[in-house]
């Protein structure tokens, strides 16, 4: 993918690492292989994402990195204990990058979103549905993905209505 990018274009403006994978069950019912494979996807993809283009960034002093959790990032619940420490680990890891990048000019963001209306939705294993009225339109958080390159922002939880009510509960948990 880099090699492409370094030949066609010479630079990146924005990576966006949305990978991801979900299976909601209790970890007592998950195979080490998924619990492996959900780090893999959630954690280390973004990694080794982050890894292949910060030398492009780096050369041209700049540049701004999206990293797509959940709100799981900030809550969990004893049906998505895994998903829930490959998003919290996201977090942390885009956290602690944009300290380290700062001094390359590169921004490093962190959305965390609800539900969003996509493949995703239909293709997660285990009971936890959420409710309509926390399931996100792709369209609407795509603008948002897009306002927060825009302004290069550091954090952005989704729905935004439920953001006061998710810092009271991690406040007291």
């Amino acid at each position: 993918m880099v090699k492409k990018i370094r030949e066609q274009y010479s630079h990146v403006d924005v990576l966006i690492n949305n990978a991801g994978v979900g299976k909601y069950i209790p970890s007592e019912e998950m195979s080490n292989q998924e619990m492996r494979t959900h780090f893999e996807v959630n954690v280390f993809g973004a990694f080794y994402c982050i890894k292949a283009v910060l030398p492009l960034l780096k050369n041209q002093n700049g540049g701004y990195i999206l990293n797509v959790a959940s709100l799981f990032s900030l809550l969990s619940f004893s049906d998505v204990s895994v998903y829930a420490a490959t998003k919290f680990a996201l977090a942390g890891f885009t956290k602690g990058l944009r300290q380290e990048f700062q001094k390359y000019n590169i921004s490093v963001g962190l959305l965390m979103p609800a539900s969003i209306n996509t493949p995703f939705q239909d293709k997660k294993e285990g009971s936890r549905k959420s409710p309509k009225f926390m399931i996100l339109k792709s369209e609407n958080v795509a603008n948002e993905i897009a306002g927060m390159i825009e302004k290069e922002k550091k954090e952005l939880i989704l729905p935004k209505w439920i953001t006061p009510f998710v810092k009271l509960k991690c406040a007291f948990s």
